[in-house]
């Protein structure tokens, strides 16, 4: 073993790097009472197990058994030494008993980050469905339409909607969402049009757009034509960019422009006349909803099972 500097200028030893294999060995010897009988309860040769604990003491500079033909007695320093290391191994027998129990049943918290717009029809039903299955589960929801980096802000699992940015973390989708361009009424009247333009794209495109954060710089859509299956581009200009759909929604039905609004947000809206749907002679556009999580190939046991049961609840 080298030597170390202390802060107090003096030098001590560097503390031994140990091996598994030596510890489990002395260990086994005490418990079993002799060379012979640790050898026969770990099956392994007697030669082999007298080398490791000959190892362990001189890597140590300290007798910790003192043997004869017929006994073995634990030296002072032994017993400490031996105590210390049956804590360690019973502390990590029980640390991989509890990860085979969480492998089994999950529990303990489950971190997740949603926006407003899944919230009712998906992330709420999949996690009362997951409280109620899994009792031992804490999940947490912190709902906000920003995109959060998962291991910045410590969360295990995403909802995440539309096109995703490049990252190392595996996206699983689990829904679709459709939006519905859409428009207020009181828009309608104070540029003195009648409800039957907003299927004429050439007046709808010159209207002001309200722009959610996360639609890009270029606000174009592509939507399919209901009769004959063709692709259109429409373009629109950006009045107006907020962070929340709640924002977007309310400026949008104060008739300060046009917004593409997620059909599960905006469907009481709808039914009640509050909002007009735009350009309905083409099919809404539809985006994916994904589940992300920052666990590669091995993802917990909770992410996954969530994972599982969002696919199988709405969204719209």
């Amino acid at each position: 073993m080298g030597e170390i500097t202390r802060p107090d200028g003096l030098s001590t030893r560097k503390p031994p790097r140990l091996l598994a294999a030596q510890i489990t060995a002395f260990i086994a010897i005490v418990e079993a009472g002799s060379i012979t009988a640790a050898a026969d309860e770990l099956g392994v040769g007697k030669s082999g197990l007298s080398d490791n604990l000959r190892h362990l003491e001189n890597t140590l500079g300290v007798r910790l058994l003192a043997r004869t033909t017929r006994r073995q007695n634990l030296s002072a320093i032994g017993r400490e030494f031996y105590t210390r290391c049956r804590d360690l191994r019973d502390i990590s027998t029980r640390a991989l008993e509890d990860i085979s129990e969480h492998l089994a049943r999950p529990m303990g918290r489950l971190r997740i980050t949603a926006p407003h717009v899944v919230v009712d029809d998906k992330i709420a039903p999949a996690i009362a469905r997951l409280i109620r299955t899994y009792p031992q589960l804490r999940p947490e929801l912190f709902v906000s339409d920003e995109r959060l980096d998962l291991i910045t802000h410590q969360f295990d699992l995403a909802v995440s909607i539309g096109d995703l940015p490049d990252s190392d973390y595996r996206a699983q989708r689990v829904g679709t969402l459709r939006d519905i361009l859409c428009i207020s009424p009181s828009l309608l009247a104070r540029l003195g049009l009648p409800a039957t333009v907003v299927n004429d794209r050439n007046i709808v495109e010159t209207w002001p757009y309200i722009a959610h954060k996360w639609e890009g710089r270029e606000i174009a859509h592509r939507l399919i034509n209901r009769r004959t299956g063709e692709e259109s581009l429409f373009r629109f200009q950006r009045a107006a960019t907020l962070n929340t759909l709640q924002a977007v929604f309310r400026v949008m039905s104060e008739g300060a422009g046009i917004a593409v609004i997620p059909e599960p947000f905006v469907r009481p809206s709808l039914e009640a006349g509050a909002v007009l749907p735009i350009l309905t002679d083409f099919h809404p556009r539809q985006v994916g909803i994904f589940a992300v999580h920052p666990f590669g190939n091995l993802p917990p046991t909770s992410v996954r099972i969530m994972t599982e049961v969002m696919k199988g609840t709405a969204a719209g």
